[in-house]
């Protein structure tokens, strides 16, 4: 405590005294040697005579009686020895008054086991002795080490301040004053010295500590971060600049290239004006470039819009010296669709085109409705046999029906509609009045059809007179016309007997007498008996040929 107030007053600290008691004067009266209490007790021990208790005391008080620590029965005053045995004596030590009784002291300072022990005491206490007195003869020199922190480091600390730290430039004492303020040190936690500043609670040295190890963290942080960021500067400095030379090694070679390519590019476009120059010419050298990339550029025009299909006439236009390839190439190439067309057609599909190929060989460019045929499917029958009274079908037996369709058919005289249906079968058309079988024609009595070139459904069917059982023509109408001449033109071979008119058809009646159906154009359809007594009919043209 001494050397600590002494250093509080070299530094210049403002500190109160503190008063202590020093033991020393104790530690002589018991243990001086020739003097001391022990010293004392082991010489009434050996002396001759009659040794006491009581006779230790004694000596006790005449040897050190007048110690201002030491007091018996005898040398105190009268309150004190009120409290105290005769037999005993006290000690004042710095805590305390302590009060010891003296039997049994020599006996126990004679036994063998604690003399031993006695004596190694006291060899040890005499060596002790002769080591103070050597270093009190001494002149003491004290080093004072101090661990600041554990990496025994100077400047550490600072870097708990923004304002201190990296660098400080002012004064060191100014400095800690500027840390101490940056760590909200209260003033009675401290006190700044000349040299030293002094914490006085372990808990604010703990917090700085503390605090010290948290900056640790946050400054690895950042130099890890400083130094990851330098690193990577540096590495995208030299990908950058490798980067940067292999671009331009890079872009050399597109550039050579390119020359090259705009070189060549260049000689082709002489050589294909050169060619273009001398086309008309035999072939040769300056034409052979410009003449091989005519045929080429046809031969791959060519291959991109071949015809798909057998109805697809279109075909692109070749050079003057492919004109005779191209063809047939064309020709090639349209056996080769229409091969493949036949082999995947079946037999349903085969039997309507063969009925389309009729209709076309007798309708096409010279009736205006056929076009709007030409899409439309022709159908098997548009009569089933729900549709047919039964007393007729029982009337034809076993005789297959091959086609029906209902149509219209005009009196001879006074040409009245009257409702009728059409039944084409193995050798005969029958015309069929709801129960009954009106009229028969035999193929083979059958001299021809006419119809008309307007888009009305007017058709005649022309008898021989020399069959007696037919009473003339048959004056008919269909929805159904192109479909249903084409079947009967099938039914009876008569694909060549149709004729198509213009303006008027005339048609036999019994006993030799004429009928004239007259056809004009108009809006809409109109049939009606004329005042000339003709049968007037009136039809929209739907196609202009």
């Amino acid at each position: 405590m001494k050397s600590e107030q002494e250093e509080y007053e070299a530094e210049g600290i403002t500190w109160e005294p503190v008063q202590y008691f020093n033991n020393k004067i104790i530690c002589d009266l018991v243990e001086e040697k020739f003097k001391g209490i022990i010293s004392i007790l082991d010489e009434e021990c050996l002396r001759p005579g009659d040794a006491s208790d009581i006779t230790f005391l004694e000596k006790l008080e005449d040897t050190v009686g007048g110690h201002a620590h030491f007091l018996t029965h005898k040398l105190a005053d009268g309150k004190t020895r009120k409290v105290m045995g005769r037999e005993e004596f006290r000690l004042i030590h710095y805590a305390g008054e302590v009060n010891y009784n003296v039997n049994g002291f020599l006996d126990k300072n004679n036994d063998l086991l604690f003399r031993n022990l006695k004596e190694a005491a006291t060899q040890f206490k005499n060596s002790l002795a002769k080591l103070m007195e050597i270093l009190m003869s001494k002149e003491p020199s004290y080093v004072r080490c101090i661990k600041p922190n554990d990496a025994k480091q100077a400047g550490l600390y600072k870097s708990l301040c923004p304002d201190t730290w990296p660098n400080w430039d002012g004064r060191l004492v100014d400095g800690v004053s500027t840390l101490v303020k940056h760590l909200g040190y209260k003033p009675e936690e401290y006190k700044l010295g000349r040299t030293k500043i002094f914490i006085r609670f372990p808990k604010t040295l703990f917090a700085t500590e503390d605090a010290l190890e948290v900056r640790k963290h946050s400054l690895a942080t950042k130099l890890q971060s400083s130094w990851k960021g330098y690193s990577q500067k540096t590495k995208y400095r030299k990908m950058r600049q490798s980067a940067i030379k292999i671009q331009a090694w890079w872009r050399g070679i597109l550039a050579r290239r390119e020359a090259k390519r705009r070189r060549e590019a260049a000689n082709t476009i002489r050589r294909f004006i050169k060619g273009f120059i001398y086309r008309h010419q035999p072939r040769c050298p300056e034409n052979e470039y410009f003449l091989d990339y005519v045929r080429y550029s046809f031969l791959m025009k060519l291959h991109r819009s071949l015809p798909k299909t057998v109805l697809d006439k279109n075909w692109p236009t070749p050079p003057p010296a492919l004109i005779e390839a191209s063809e047939h190439l064309r020709k090639l190439c349209m056996q080769n669709m229409v091969w493949k067309y036949c082999k995947n057609i079946n037999p349903e599909w085969k039997h309507q085109l063969e009925q389309k190929m009729v209709a076309s060989e007798i309708f096409k460019d010279k009736k205006d409705n056929y076009p709007q045929s030409v899409p439309k499917l022709f159908v098997g029958t548009r009569l089933n046999g729900e549709d047919i009274n039964p007393k007729v079908l029982q009337a034809l037996g076993n005789e297959k029906m091959k086609y029906a369709v209902p149509v219209t058919k005009y009196d001879r005289k006074g040409y009245k509609a009257r409702n009728r249906q059409l039944l084409l079968m193995a050798s005969s058309a029958v015309i069929v009045e709801e129960a009954k079988l009106k009229q028969r024609i035999d193929y083979s009595s059958l001299k021809g059809i006419s119809v008309s070139s307007l888009s009305d459904g007017m058709f005649v069917l022309h008898v021989a007179c020399e069959d007696n059982k037919q009473k003339g023509d048959v004056v008919l109408q269909s929805e159904h016309v192109i479909e249903a001449l084409t079947k009967v033109a099938i039914c009876a071979d008569k694909m060549n007997s149709i004729n198509i008119n213009q303006g008027s058809i005339k048609f036999s009646v019994a006993q030799g007498k004429e009928g004239i159906i007259d056809f004009t154009s108009g809006s809409e359809l109109l049939i009606a008996k004329a005042k000339n007594g003709h049968l007037s009919v009136t039809a929209p043209r739907l196609n202009s040929r």
